[in-house]
């Protein structure tokens, strides 16, 4: 166990730059005993049989979640503090990976871009679905496909050059 200082009061962070991008750290980190300069803090409970499922013990959701609030805030480092079970603390302590960062930024600044031209479209009453995300194959998109298309089917009939080409 540690003691850190931290900040009592919860703030709203958004970047100079691009004021969209925004983030509510659960607390900043004023002092530590073991790293120089402020950090970000974020508590979560999560259940055990989910934490061991991957290597660092924080699922790659929380990891994003954190270098996104390291970007926001310019920050350089940050902790989890995690609950397993309701009875395992531990904690867990992030670097700000600037790489990593970058590539995140670049996505969100597109997906923003995408919304603010999907917005336009519609004031316009115009199409919209050129703005729409590239399928990418992962699970996620899938599971997305699932709940928008839930009990509809469509019968598709191909023939002889298609199925070759699919």
């Amino acid at each position: 166990k540690r003691v850190v200082e931290i900040e009592q009061d919860i703030y709203h962070y958004s970047d100079d730059e691009y004021p969209f991008l925004q983030c509510s750290p659960d607390r900043i980190v004023l002092k530590h005993p073991k790293y120089k300069g402020e950090g970000v803090l974020e508590v979560k409970t999560i259940l055990g049989f989910v934490a061991d499922k991957y290597e660092a013990g924080i699922p790659p959701q929380y990891y994003a979640q954190m270098q996104h609030n390291m970007m926001v805030t310019g920050l350089k480092w940050g902790d989890f503090a995690i609950l397993k079970d309701g009875r395992h603390f531990d904690v867990f302590h992030i670097e700000r990976n600037d790489e990593f960062i970058a590539d995140l930024k670049t996505r969100v600044l597109d997906f923003w871009d995408r919304v603010e031209q999907t917005k336009q479209a519609i004031r316009d009453q115009k199409s919209y679905e050129q703005f729409e995300p590239e399928i990418d194959g992962t699970e996620a998109f899938a599971q997305f496909l699932k709940r928008q298309y839930q009990g509809q089917e469509e019968t598709i009939f191909a023939d002889a050059e298609d199925k070759e080409n699919a």
